[in-house]
């Protein structure tokens, strides 16, 4: 008898439906079998005799089975997984003869998952990149799978699951699909192997482009830094050297001479001489006593003249050879005595 194919996704239902041929009106018994394809056990799903009640036999079956008398088409539902076999039924005429109407093989599949494709290896050979490529489906078998680089088929249907490429590096198409499917369903998954298969020429070509660009970014702003800091520590010194002249200028010493002045002359000297600073004036006698001779030192413990109008001091002269100044410091350490006291004339 001839066979034929049906195939449903688990959860839908089953329809068989024989072909029917006048003889068989004339028979009185109707029995549906099916031989299951994990056990390949055969066992009776229903019987039949005319003018009774439909038998239900199966326990698999059992609320799951019905049939239609006037046709004696056969449904199920909903399909199990293990409702997959070969579906027939005998029908026995008045005389007793047995006929076999045609068979159904019945296959029960799971609805297909999305697959996902994973690299698996990758290396380089000269300007080709191989590569290979899994296609992952969970929860399913009895798959079959399709290759796509773009829309063009690169590999027919068939039970592999990987796939060994092997890819130009100007290849501008880089898309590949992994298409997985069973009579009823199916699902893909589409990878770019731009950046996973990339030519190492075009990935140091990039770099350098990239880091031609970030010198052309930083080295503009290391110059501006730089300049910055030459031109602030320039500024800083020209200050520093502006400040150090200036109170230089505003420095001087006041000549002390062994002249005998006068304290009119003193007077008028603070007077004439406005804007300075007057810090002593020391006089010595025109005859000095044996016991200190001229060229001994002497140390000045008071002699400033102050006055109202404090001028700046007139730079001392190198050349005087009574020559003095307050800051000097005579090598003699012991106190003056009275008599070498008298010799100063010290304004106060």
């Amino acid at each position: 008898m001839k066979i034929m194919s049906i195939a449903v996704i688990m959860g839908s239902h089953i329809k068989l439906q024989p072909v029917w041929i006048q003889q068989y009106s004339e028979s009185i018994q109707f029995i549906w079998f099916v031989k299951l394809s994990s056990t390949q056990e055969k066992f009776r799903i229903l019987s039949w005799t005319d003018d009774s009640k439909v038998t239900f036999e199966a326990e698999q079956f059992k609320n799951r089975v019905d049939v239609k008398t006037e046709n004696l088409t056969l449904f199920i539902n909903p399909a199990q997984k293990n409702d997959s076999g070969l579906y027939f039924m005998e029908i026995t005429s008045q005389s007793g003869q047995v006929f076999n109407t045609n068979s159904f093989q019945v296959s029960v599949f799971d609805p297909v998952q999305n697959p996902k494709i994973q690299v698996t290896e990758e290396s380089w050979n000269n300007t080709l990149c191989h590569v290979n490529l899994s296609c992952f489906v969970q929860g399913n078998d009895n798959l079959t799978y399709t290759w796509y680089r773009g829309r063009e088929q690169i590999k027919s249907p068939g039970k592999h699951s990987h796939v060994q490429l092997h890819i130009q590096a100007k290849n501008t198409e880089n898309s590949y699909t992994c298409n997985a499917s069973n009579p009823v369903s199916s699902g893909s998954h589409t990878i770019n192997l731009t950046w996973v298969c990339a030519s190492p020429v075009y990935n140091s070509t990039q770099e350098s482009w990239l880091l031609l660009v970030l010198g052309f970014s930083v080295i503009p702003l290391v110059i501006l830094l730089l300049g910055t800091l030459v031109y602030l520590y320039v500024t800083r010194k020209r200050k520093k050297r502006r400040k150090k002249a200036t109170d230089m200028n505003m420095m001087s010493y006041e000549k002390i001479s062994h002249d005998k002045p006068r304290r009119n002359q003193a007077q008028n000297h603070c007077e004439t001489e406005e804007g300075n600073t007057l810090y002593s004036v020391v006089q010595f006698p025109e005859q000095l006593p044996a016991s200190s001779p001229a060229s001994q030192d002497k140390t000045v413990y008071s002699s400033v003249q102050s006055c109202k109008h404090q001028p700046f001091s007139k730079q001392v002269s190198p050349n005087s050879s009574h020559s003095a100044t307050i800051y000097q410091e005579v090598q003699r350490p012991k106190r003056l005595s009275y008599k070498e006291l008298e010799v100063f004339h010290i304004y106060s």
